[in-house]
């Protein structure tokens, strides 16, 4: 159990399934549930209608830059597989205003 508990509390976030991950932290004493004690967050961003030729990791970095740091793509999108939406997921700074619409602009 020690072993277990101490590789947990090394992982901080484990993922439970591709949409949905649990952040694991050591207890306080003085822990409010009803308070936000997190500065971080990940999440999942869609980016629809991109050409099939920026569904790679360097292009997708470049594109999700101004939202936050990228940390990785989807299966999908890594294999090509979904032709209308690329999925990263991202870390972001909660104390920053939350970004919800980017534009790219494709010059040919």
């Amino acid at each position: 159990m020690g072993n277990t508990l101490s590789l947990l509390l090394k992982v901080k976030i484990i993922q439970l399934s591709e949409d949905h991950s649990m952040k694991i932290q050591r207890w306080m004493t003085n822990f409010k549930p009803n308070k936000e004690t997190t500065l971080a967050s990940v999440l999942w961003i869609n980016l629809p209608d991109l050409p099939w030729h920026y569904y790679e990791w360097a292009a997708l970095c470049r594109i999700v830059e101004p939202i936050r740091t990228p940390i990785v793509m989807d299966k999908t999108t890594q294999s090509k597989m979904r032709p209308t939406t690329a999925k990263m997921r991202l870390k972001i700074d909660l104390m920053k205003p939350l970004i919800t619409e980017i534009q790219v602009t494709i010059k040919s």
